[in-house]
């Protein structure tokens, strides 16, 4: 597999110590990293997605259906949305790219590929700049 890497579990500590690294096993500030897969807590994956993407509006004529959105990726990680219609939408690592959402549909979206539980994923928001 070309680009595959072994687990690894990201610790969440607040110093370089063996007990910072002790007390952030203890308090569950870990998060586990699998092929393109992250497992961990809500509060831990939503602040790595949001410090990860940024979403900005672009140029948008009102006659248009869809509103187009860049979409930035600065992360090791793609990652992959679902939207509450199905639609798929893919943020490759290291990246920009435009997305089209419809002009009305909210931007509420499942990250597919950060779980929270065996059967929950991590539903996000965007918010966006301008």
């Amino acid at each position: 597999m070309s680009g595959a890497h072994r687990p690894v579990t990201l610790v969440f500590a607040t110093e370089r110590t063996e007990a910072a690294l002790r007390e952030a096993l203890f308090a569950n500030r870990t998060v586990a990293w699998f092929g393109n897969y992250l497992a961990g807590s809500e509060k831990l994956l939503s602040a790595i997605f949001k410090a990860s993407v940024s979403v900005v509006a672009d140029f948008a004529e009102e006659a248009q259906k869809d509103k187009i959105y860049n979409v930035k990726n600065l992360s090791d990680i793609s990652f992959k949305l679902a939207s509450s219609d199905g639609t798929l939408i893919k943020i490759p690592a290291y990246s920009e790219s435009r997305v089209n959402i419809p002009k009305n549909s909210d931007m509420r979206f499942e990250v597919i590929n950060l779980m929270i539980t065996a059967t929950k994923n991590l539903e996000i928001e965007f918010h966006v700049t301008k």
